[in-house]
């Protein structure tokens, strides 16, 4: 007997801009209660009525993204352990403590299983039919349902790394290789064979701002190396990866890359126990926590909020394994690539 809850709502791959003062959106919460709870429908979008052909897009201005290290708390409710899936009411799935079950949060306290079975998930995605694609060193890259279901998407690739690609195929990073799929199919093919990289393999990966780069984060043996891959229209490379940032981190693994609005990458490194923040062109590289942190508390994984149920959109949410899988907020300013609603100026 398991209990799903408030997962009515299909997830979105495109998070909603933050509120105009920034601050969190949502109900405030029921001090009894202790299950997740589904936010006001009729919560502010961000939109503003007009007439005429004038845009609706909001500007974001990136340099007002700020320069000093950022505020952060732990949030009261989710749970996650090497990633987090949100949903489009807000609530986020992430592993239970006990590594064998996905839970549901909210940002109010409330967390109860979701589903089932799932076994150790590392990183996630959700696919354009709303399914879930996660990234399990068990089992391959599956497939999960809202209803629940989990089935086997292609079980030969073990990743850690897993997103969804401009091409809709899932881009998977398995410490070795990176491989593209096609999720309804499983069939997979070899972007980046073993040995490419000069330092380390590759462990997690992302899209550069227009898609014309894969970012590619380190395990073993990089002196803290991000590489940058060139991509033609057909999301092929062009060219042999290219080291694009050194000395984030000491050479343990990169455990996610992020990229916001402005293209800013943001990496957390595991030996050194920080978050860091890389400009665009490579440099400099910005630590936005460091290790004078509680190690217990170093994040791995983020995912941006979706500006509903009061997880904020310009804040990114990163599960803690070592700390009993609870979840950090750190407000960076910035909603993610692709934030709906959204122009950006004075790119960095």
């Amino acid at each position: 007997m398991w209990l799903f809850l408030s997962l009515a709502c299909k997830p979105t791959t495109t998070p909603a801009p933050p509120d105009v003062d920034g601050s969190p959106t949502g109900t405030e919460p029921d001090p009894d209660s202790t299950a997740p709870t589904v936010p006001d429908e009729t919560a502010e979008t961000g939109s503003t009525a007009h007439t005429g052909p004038t845009s609706t897009l909001q500007t974001f201005d990136c340099a007002t993204i700020p320069v000093e290290p950022p505020p952060f708390r732990e949030v009261e409710g989710p749970r996650g352990y090497h990633d987090l899936a949100f949903l489009a009411d807000g609530t986020v799935l992430g592993n239970m403590v006990n590594g064998s079950d996905l839970g549901l949060g909210d940002a109010y306290g409330g967390f109860a299983l979701a589903i089932p079975n799932t076994g150790t998930i590392e990183q996630m995605a959700w696919l354009p039919d709303g399914d879930l694609a996660a990234a399990s060193l068990e089992r391959g890259i599956l497939r999960i349902s809202l209803s629940g279901s989990i089935t086997t998407i292609n079980p030969n690739i073990r990743p850690y790394g897993l997103v969804v690609g401009p091409d809709d195929r899932l881009w998977a990073a398995d410490q070795s290789r990176i491989w593209a799929v096609d999720p309804a199919t499983g069939v997979e093919e070899e972007i980046l064979a073993r040995g490419a990289l000069d330092r380390g393999g590759p462990r997690v990966i992302a899209f550069d701002l227009d898609d014309t780069h894969l970012y590619i984060g380190t395990l073993g043996g990089s002196q803290g190396r991000i590489y940058r891959l060139p991509l033609g229209p057909d999301f092929r490379p062009t060219g042999p990866p290219e080291v694009f940032a050194s000395g984030v981190g000491i050479g343990g693994y990169h455990d996610a890359i992020g990229v916001d609005l402005c293209g800013y990458l943001y990496v957390p490194d595991y030996d050194s126990a920080n978050l860091y923040r890389i400009d665009p062109s490579g440099a400099p590289v910005q630590i936005l926590i460091n290790a004078g942190f509680l190690r217990a508390d170093y994040p791995h994984g983020l995912e941006w909020g979706l500006g509903v149920g009061g997880f904020r959109s310009d804040a990114l949410y990163m599960p803690q394994p070592y700390d009993a899988n609870r979840v950090m907020e750190l407000i960076i300013g910035a909603p993610p690539k692709g934030a709906a609603g959204y122009e950006a100026i004075n790119l960095p």
